[in-house]
């Protein structure tokens, strides 16, 4: 069972049912709804972590330091937050292509992330997306669920690295049922992201969580780029610049609105 310290809703120790991500918290029967939203899947010892990045130069978090060392990608509802990253694993919604960028690979960053899979017995094989986020002081993320095919057939962790006083990580069944739960530093949740969640920042510092989600069994296709490799991104997919020129080109388009049923 959850517990509360004060206000706050101490994730139980268990994991999400792959079973109770098939479709938005929100849209399900009372009945219907998940016990808990969140589970501690275990702790781990961040402090090496906590001090690479206080060390780490802002610049190390743009975009253009990711096109020289790493891979450029974007996030755009998080970009446009201000929300900055580092990323070492990606995946398009589909599941179709899963890229282990140059970071995920190097010594520097691998020793930090290793222990952390190895502390809740995933293999890195089946990461999909694994990422550093680092939220600004007074910035909130609206509350929101996450979308993508990927999102129900994959398990969301968060690890607060670098938290304090004043972040809340809010999480609910709905827009207007919203309870802090208890990140902090250490902690491995696993986190529904088919239910409601947002965080506000009014510490005086960055806020900083690895955030990875893997899957189960699940067939996937990896590929591992090379730093400063070009990645074409919609909405929904990803595609390598190396592979342009290699797929036969479509016989036919259907042009629409988004979510209007023309991925399908």
């Amino acid at each position: 069972m959850a517990s509360l310290e004060g206000d706050v809703v101490i994730p139980p120790v268990g994991r999400v049912k792959l079973s109770d991500k098939l479709m938005p918290v929100c849209e399900r029967k009372r009945d219907e709804q998940p016990e808990h939203l969140t589970y501690t899947l275990g702790r781990v010892d961040v402090s090496a972590f906590k001090a690479k990045l206080r060390a780490l130069p802002a610049e190390a978090w743009e975009d253009e330091k990711a096109a020289e060392s790493n891979v450029r990608l974007t996030r755009p509802a998080h970009d446009a937050w201000g929300i900055k990253k580092v990323i070492f694993t990606f995946c398009d919604d589909f599941l179709q292509k899963v890229l282990d960028l140059p970071y995920s690979q190097s010594d520097e960053w691998h020793t930090l992330l290793a222990p952390i899979y190895e502390a809740i017995g995933v293999d890195e094989k089946r990461i999909v997306r694994s990422l550093l986020a680092s939220m600004p002081p007074g910035l909130s993320i609206p509350v929101h669920h996450d979308t993508g095919y990927w999102v129900k057939h994959t398990h969301r962790v968060h690890v607060a690295i670098d938290t304090g006083p004043g972040v809340d990580f809010l999480v609910g069944r709905s827009d207007d049922d919203m309870h802090k739960h208890c990140f902090d530093e250490g902690r491995i949740v696993e986190l529904n992201n088919q239910a409601k969640h947002a965080v506000v920042n009014n510490w005086d510092r960055n806020r900083i969580h690895l955030i990875f989600d893997f899957v189960d069994d699940f067939p996937l296709t990896r590929y591992l780029l090379t730093p400063g490799e070009e990645v074409r991104q919609t909405r929904r997919s990803l595609d390598l610049v190396r592979e342009e020129g290699s797929r036969p080109a479509p016989s036919f388009l259907i042009i629409g609105a988004q979510k209007c049923g023309t991925t399908r």
